[in-house]
C-alpha cells in the first residue's frame, strides 16, 4: 500500500531534493581547509599530523563509494570507547564484527582480489579505530 502524499508534501519534497542537486559532489575537504586547524593548533605536531592523516585517509576512501561510506559510518557507531560500558557489550561487538565482514565482501565483490580487499578492509577498520586516540587529541591536545 502506497503512502498517502499530499500536494503540499510532494511540493516540499520536490523543493528539498532540489536544493540537495550536486551535494554529493562537493569537493573533499581537508583539516587544514577549516580555520581551526590551521597549524599550529595542537601541542604536539606528532598529533596534529596523525590527526589529520586519520581523516585525510578516512574521506579519500569514503568520498570513492557510497556503499563503502555508509559501511564506515556503521562500524564507527558500533565503535564504543574503551571506558564505555556499551563497548563491553557481546551484541555491540558482533554487530561491529559482522559489519567489518560485510565491508570486505562487499569490497571483494568489486574487485575479485582478496588480498586488497583485505588489506583495505584492515585499514578501514584500522583508522576507525584511531578515531579513538583522534578524540583525545581534539579534546585535550589543542592549543587554547
Amino acid at each position: 500500500m502506497s503512502p498517502n502524499i499530499s500536494p503540499t508534501s510532494t511540493d516540499i519534497v520536490a523543493k528539498f531534493s532540489a536544493s540537495l542537486d550536486g551535494f554529493g559532489q562537493l569537493p573533499p575537504r581537508k583539516a587544514e581547509d577549516f580555520s581551526m586547524f590551521k597549524s599550529p593548533w595542537c601541542k604536539s605536531q606528532e598529533d596534529e599530523i596523525f590527526f589529520e592523516t586519520t581523516f585525510d585517509e578516512l574521506g579519500k576512501i569514503g568520498i570513492a563509494d557510497d556503499k563503502v561510506k555508509s559501511m564506515m559510518n556503521l562500524i564507527i557507531l558500533f565503535t564504543q570507547p574503551k571506558e564505555s560500558p556499551y563497548g563491553k557489550l557481546r551484541n555491540i561487538k558482533s554487530l561491529k564484527r559482522s559489519m567489518s565482514s560485510l565491508l570486505y565482501r562487499y569490497l571483494k565483490s568489486l574487485s575479485n582480489n582478496h588480498s586488497m580487499a583485505n588489506d583495505l578492509c584492515e585499514k578501514i577498520v584500522r583508522l576507525i579505530n584511531n578515531l579513538e586516540r583522534c578524540v583525545h587529541i581534539y579534546n585535550n591536545c589543542r592549543l587554547k
